[in-house]
């Protein structure tokens, strides 16, 4: 089923492009969930050597979705696709299928990135991705309450979050009887996972712990508290509205909000023991008949140029650490500034996909759910996670085989 939806999209997509009389076209193609992220840089690229043509391929669904195709794509060895969008807990999934593009790509441009989001797409000394596009868990703020409360700063802990954002919480109240002190989201999904690990609540196996059972008991305890009680069904679109409308003190959200527009002062800080990385990235697969070419491909697609001119036109966040001091961006996007030190290395919380492989999904899906739990009151924290703990070994050695 996989096999024929792909090639339906293929056929569907491919247009024919007028060609000179006699000159050969090597056509590349390149399969993602968000075509809009590469339209306008593959036009270039064309412009420039009129002897490729591009074709994008939209893979529907979510993420989970996408690499559900991707890895039947591969297995099967067909179709014939030249380049994988990829998110960074894919290369341990997907390392076999991979070619490594250190040799296609200038050591100074691999150096000249955010080292978190490279040692992502790395696997044993191979770097599977060209990563393009860098996200992290951050705390959003507003520096009017702040400073409205006698607070000189955001919160630098767990604990300080709770009590700052409950005197800023009960203080409104008296104008604003829906105002909450701090949003997240708490739905039983992957951004969970990511919230719970920035929590404190891991590593992953190993979690049942003193350190982790505080930290979830503390989370479970934001509930109804600080936080409403619906926030453990709670996504990103959810708590950004929220946060949008004027009516939280404090929200957990990914980078890409820091763009938005609102009608208050906002700022954006690392959380206080650090974010949880996502970011994508461009893989060629060892079975393209044409891995220089689509190796070359990435390489424009993903560079420092071609991110610039993506940051104007899309929520992507650049790679490159310059970009976040360029004038034009920063007159353009002003809160780009306080991105840079939101990505730097130490503040950075990877998922352990690497150590995990092809277990990473189904150990996820069991720390989730079992967080969850704790939240909505079904388990306390104790029980839960040392119900975890030996759930968490049995799925952990599946890791080995591609």
């Amino acid at each position: 089923m996989i096999r024929i939806l792909f090639l339906a999209i293929t056929l569907l997509l491919i247009i024919p492009t007028p060609a000179t009389p006699g000159a050969q076209t090597l056509t590349l193609y390149l399969a993602t969930g968000a075509p809009e992220r590469f339209a306008s840089a593959a036009a270039h690229y064309m412009e420039m050597n009129p002897d490729i043509t591009v074709v994008i391929l939209p893979v529907p669904g979510d993420a989970t979705d996408q690499l559900a195709r991707y890895r039947e794509g591969l297995r099967e060895h067909t179709p014939k696709i030249d380049l994988y969008d990829i998110e960074v807990t894919w290369p341990p999934l997907l390392a076999s299928y991979l070619v490594d593009l250190k040799p296609y790509v200038e050591a100074e441009a691999v150096n000249a990135q955010f080292p978190a989001i490279i040692d992502a797409m790395t696997l044993d000394g191979r770097l599977l991705a060209l990563p393009y596009h860098i996200d992290v868990g951050a705390l959003y703020y507003r520096p009017d309450l702040l400073e409205a409360y006698g607070y000189d700063a955001p919160p630098a802990t767990w604990d300080e979050l709770t009590e700052t954002a409950r005197v800023i919480q009960d203080g409104e109240r008296a104008d604003k009887p829906y105002f909450w002190g701090y949003l997240w989201q708490g739905e039983r999904y992957e951004t969970l996972t990511c919230g719970a690990l920035e929590w404190g609540v891991g590593p992953l196996p190993g979690v049942d712990n003193r350190a982790a059972n505080a930290a979830l008991a503390r989370a479970a305890g934001w509930v109804g508290a600080i936080s409403p009680p619906a926030v453990t069904a709670f996504t990103e679109d959810d708590t950004s509205a929220a946060w949008l409308g004027g009516q939280v003190a404090f929200l957990r959200d990914w980078t890409y909000l820091a763009r938005a527009t609102a009608d208050f002062p906002m700022a954006v800080t690392p959380l206080p023991e650090g974010g949880c990385l996502r970011g994508w990235g461009l893989a060629v697969a060892q079975d393209s008949k044409n891995v220089e070419a689509a190796a070359a491909l990435a390489v424009y697609l993903t560079d420092a140029d071609a991110q610039k001119e993506r940051a104007f036109e899309l929520p992507a966040n650049p790679t490159y650490p310059a970009l976040y001091r360029d004038p034009e961006l920063l007159d353009a996007f002003p809160m780009l500034r306080r991105l840079e030190a939101v990505f730097a290395d130490a503040g950075i919380i990877a998922r352990p996909a690497a150590e995990a492989g092809l277990a990473y999904d189904r150990a996820s899906g069991a720390y989730f759910t079992a967080v969850h739990r704790v939240l909505t009151g079904e388990r306390d924290a104790g029980s839960a996670l040392s119900e975890l703990e030996p759930a968490l070994s049995e799925i952990w050695p599946a890791a080995g085989e591609n």
